[in-house]
């Protein structure tokens, strides 16, 4: 799991510093752009999550 959030972590850092949010500046992605990748990381966290959840209510 540690692993899956640093991923996740990184990956939101990028689109980041691509719209422009961090003093490094970025590419210039468009708030559209920005919107999408954040929709689809929210996305797969929860789809991560979910199919954890079963595994991780099994061990308990």
């Amino acid at each position: 799991m540690t692993e899956h959030v640093i991923r996740w972590k990184t990956r939101y850092e990028f689109a980041l510093e691509e719209f422009g949010v961090t003093a490094a500046g970025g590419q210039g992605i468009t708030r559209e752009q920005f919107e999408a990748q954040k929709e689809a990381l929210r996305k797969e966290i929860i789809d991560t999550v979910a199919s954890m959840k079963p595994r991780t209510i099994g061990e308990l």
